[in-house]
């Protein structure tokens, strides 16, 4: 069955037209596919413990698909935001909360296993959330519109500062290092920039 292989062997992919297909990188081939969606793939992120693919979608809809099973579970949507467009996708909390970035600059926050609705909103950024990187579990990277790096903390939601900008041009993906030392940027500026996270490490090497 499709479920039999390794999750560290599957790559995901999405369309324009919503719909997702699950590859194989091991045995060259696709073996899971899905139109549940009827806007854009946007971002997926991956939930280790349940082996389990988040994806967000320019519907405004988050779906879940089950790679151990082979099988799609379902699609959840705020009630508050049913028209915004969710541009991007994190886990946090040792897997309990799922964030996702929104066209209204909100992030949307979800708890696992509950995703009738947000159980949070975190509004602050002045346009939309387009990039998320997952700095620890209680920390974000996001990239937004406005074309500016920014670090927040999710539960209690606040803004811990900027990294940096690509100035006005919109940011497209994140990327963190291994050892959470470098972001890495890319945006409409045609250009990828390295950015030093010493800022979020000076309480820890205090301690040392």
């Amino acid at each position: 069955g499709s479920g039999g292989s390794s999750s560290a062997s599957l790559i995901a992919s999405g369309d324009e037209g919503g719909g997702l297909k699950i590859w194989d990188a091991r045995a060259k081939k696709q073996v899971m596919s899905y139109k549940k969606h009827t806007d854009y793939i946007s971002d997926a992120a991956l939930h280790e413990r349940e082996r389990a693919l988040v994806v967000s979608s320019g519907d405004g809809t988050l779906s879940v698909h089950d790679l151990r099973a082979g099988a799609y579970k379902f699609r959840a949507r705020s009630e508050d935001d049913a028209d915004d467009e969710l541009l991007s996708v994190a886990i946090l909390k040792s897997g309990k909360k799922v964030v996702a970035g929104c066209q209204s600059g909100v992030l949307g926050l979800y708890s696992w296993g509950y995703f009738a609705d947000c159980s949070d909103r975190f509004p602050g950024h002045p346009e939309s959330v387009d990039a998320l990187a997952v700095f620890d579990e209680d920390t974000l990277i996001t990239g937004s519109f406005d074309g500016v790096v920014r670090v927040v903390n999710v539960l209690p939601n606040k803004l811990i500062g900027v990294v940096g900008s690509h100035e006005d041009f919109p940011i497209e993906r994140l990327a963190i290092s291994a050892d959470k030392r470098v972001l890495a940027s890319t945006s409409h500026d045609n250009t990828i920039r390295l950015w030093d996270l010493a800022m979020l490490h000076d309480d820890e090497d205090d301690g040392e």
